[in-house]
C-alpha cells in the first residue's frame, strides 16, 4: 500500500491510503469465494460459477463492496503499524475517494502528550479554616429550633421568627400606564411562610412588611426589586402586594442547659460537652471544604503552567461517559436522558455541546494527574486496594442487600482496577498538595522521572508541521 501522512497540532495524523493491485486482487478473490456460495447463476450449480462469469453477472462494484468495510479497517490498522504511529483509539475512516484503485482517508488520534513544567515549584498558600464562636452558637440555635415544635401564637401580631400562613398576591403594574392587565407573578392561598429577616423570596423586604400584621388583617404595600435580584423578570420593577395572615405560629424555645443537652443527638452529660462536639464537627466540615477548595485552586494553578496536547476524540469519549452517567442518574428517578432533554427543551446535540467545556477540563485534569503519577512513581499496592475495598464495604452498614451487591462488584477485576486508579489519583493530589504547602516531600522515583523527562515526552517534540511522506509496502 502507498501511504501519505499529514500531522496536525491536535495530536492527530491524517492518512491517505492507496491499495496495491495485489491487495485489491486478494480482496476480490475473498469476495468471490463468499459471493459464489449464495449467487444463483443460470447454467451453474450454486458455488460452481467461475469468477469471471460471477463478476460479469453481479458487476465489478459488487465485488469491491463485498467486505469493503472490513478491508478498509484492516488496511487502516496496517497503515498505522507501518507508519509506527501510537494511537489512543482506532483510526476512523473519513472518506473513500476511489474504488479503482481503492483509495481512502483515515484519521488517527495519537496518544496525548503532557508537560507539567516545574510542578515542584508550584506554591499555593494554605489558610487554616476558622470556626468562630458565633458559628458554634448558630449551629446550636439551629439544633434548638429544629427540635422545638411550632405552636399557635394567641393574641398577638406577627413577629420576626414566626411561621405564618397567609393569602398573598403580587402583581407588576403595566409600565405604559394603560389599562392593560397587570402581570401576576405571585398568587398563594394558605402558604406557610417563615418571617426571616433578610429573606430574598419572593422579593427582598416582603417578610419585613408582614412583621406587626395582626391575624385576618389585610395589608397593601409596594416594593422596589433590586437590579441584582435572582429573578431577571423582576429586576428594577415595582411590585404591588396584598397580604393577609390567617394563622401565626411560634416556637417556645427551651433554655440551653445541661438538661436540654442530654436530649440532643446521642445525648450529652453537659452543655459544655455538646458545645465542644458541635465545634469539633464544624471544624471537621470546614477543614473538608477548605481542602477541596485548596486542591481545586492547586490543580488550576498546575493547569496554567502545564501543556497538554490531545486528540478531539478524547473529549468526545469523555462526553459519552458524562452522558451515560447522567442517563443512569435520570433512570434512578424514573426518567431517561431523552426525557430530560425534552423537558428542558434541548436537542441531543445541544445537550452534548453543553458538556464540552467540562469534558475538556476533565480530560486535561486527568492527563495532568496521570503524568504526575508517572513522574513521581506513585502506585497503589494490592494491600492499599484491599483496604479501600474494606472501607467501602463497611460504608454499606447493616444493609445486607447493599453489602452483597458490593461484594459481587468488588470481586470483579474491573472494579478493583477502578479502585486502584482512584487511589493513585488521590495519592498524586496529596503529593502535589504537600509540595504546594512547602512540606518538601521525597523526590520522584529517578527511573520514572528519567523516562517521563525524556525529549520524546515533551509536547512539540514530534514534528507537527504539515509533511507528506510516501511509503510503498
Amino acid at each position: 500500500m502507498k501511504i501519505s501522512t499529514e500531522s496536525t497540532e491536535d495530536r492527530q495524523v491524517f492518512l491517505q491510503v492507496k491499495l496495491e493491485e495485489s491487495e485489491i486482487e486478494s480482496h476480490k478473490q475473498q469476495a468471490y469465494r463468499k459471493l459464489v456460495q449464495t449467487a444463483m447463476i443460470p447454467g451453474f450449480r450454486r458455488g460452481k460459477a467461475p469468477r469471471t462469469i460471477l463478476e460479469r453477472y453481479l458487476g465489478a462494484e459488487a465485488f469491491m463492496q463485498e467486505g469493503l468495510e472490513d478491508l478498509l479497517e484492516k488496511s487502516a490498522n496496517d497503515a498505522v503499524e507501518q507508519e509506527n504511529l501510537d494511537p489512543v483509539a482506532p483510526p476512523e475512516i473519513t472518506d473513500v475517494e476511489s474504488l479503482d484503485p481503492i483509495t481512502f482517508k483515515a484519521t488517527v488520534p495519537l496518544m496525548p502528550l503532557t508537560d507539567l513544567g516545574d510542578y515542584r515549584a508550584v506554591r499555593v498558600e494554605w489558610t487554616e479554616p476558622e470556626v468562630k464562636e458565633e458559628d458554634v452558637q448558630g449551629a446550636l440555635d439551629n439544633m434548638r429550633r429544629q427540635g422545638t415544635p411550632w405552636e399557635p401564637a394567641e393574641g398577638r401580631s406577627a413577629q420576626a421568627g414566626d411561621l405564618v400562613t397567609l393569602v398573598a398576591k403580587g402583581v407588576i403594574p403595566s409600565e405604559d400606564n394603560t389599562d392593560a392587565e397587570p402581570s401576576v407573578f405571585l398568587e398563594e392561598d394558605g402558604m406557610s411562610f417563615p418571617l426571616q429577616e433578610g429573606a430574598s423570596w419572593p422579593v427582598p423586604g416582603f417578610a419585613e412588611e408582614l412583621v406587626g400584621l395582626a391575624p385576618e388583617t389585610e395589608k397593601e404595600f409596594t416594593l422596589m426589586v433590586p437590579d441584582d435580584n435572582a429573578n431577571e423578570d423582576l429586576r428594577g420593577k415595582t411590585v404591588s402586594f396584598t397580604a393577609k395572615l390567617t394563622e401565626i405560629k411560634e416556637q417556645k424555645l427551651p433554655e440551653m442547659d445541661d438538661e436540654w443537652a442530654k436530649g440532643v443527638m446521642d445525648g450529652f452529660d453537659t452543655m459544655v460537652a455538646l458545645r465542644e462536639q458541635v465545634e469539633t464537627d464544624l471544624r471537621t466540615q470546614a477543614e473538608s471544604r477548605a481542602s477541596v477548595d485548596y486542591e481545586e485552586t492547586l490543580l488550576d494553578a498546575l493547569e496554567q503552567q502545564a501543556k497538554a496536547e490531545f486528540a478531539p476524540v478524547m473529549v468526545e469519549s469523555e462526553i459519552d461517559h458524562m452522558l451515560q452517567d447522567q442517563d443512569e442518574r435520570m433512570r434512578q428517578i424514573g426518567m431517561s436522558l431523552a426525557d430530560y432533554a425534552a423537558r428542558t427543551g434541548q436537542e441531543p446535540t445541544e445537550l452534548r455541546e453543553s458538556m464540552r467545556e467540562q469534558a475538556e477540563k476533565r480530560v486535561v485534569r486527568s492527563l495532568i494527574i496521570s503524568e504526575l503519577t508517572e513522574k513521581a512513581g506513585i502506585e497503589a499496592s494490592d494491600d492499599d486496594v484491599e483496604g479501600e475495598i474494606r472501607r467501602l464495604m463497611e460504608a454499606q452498614g447493616e444493609d445486607e442487600a447493599a453489602r452483597q451487591s458490593a461484594e459481587e462488584l468488588f470481586s470483579q477485576d474491573a472494579a478493583k482496577d477502578t479502585v486502584r486508579r482512584r487511589l493513585v489519583a488521590r495519592k498524586a493530589v496529596d503529593y502535589l498538595t504537600a509540595i504546594a504547602k512547602g512540606e518538601n516531600p521525597p523526590d520522584p522515583a529517578p527511573a520514572k522521572l528519567a523516562e517521563s523527562d525524556s525529549p520524546s515526552a515533551e509536547p512539540g517534540s514530534e514534528e507537527t508541521d504539515e509533511t507528506e511522506t510516501e511509503k510503498e509496502e
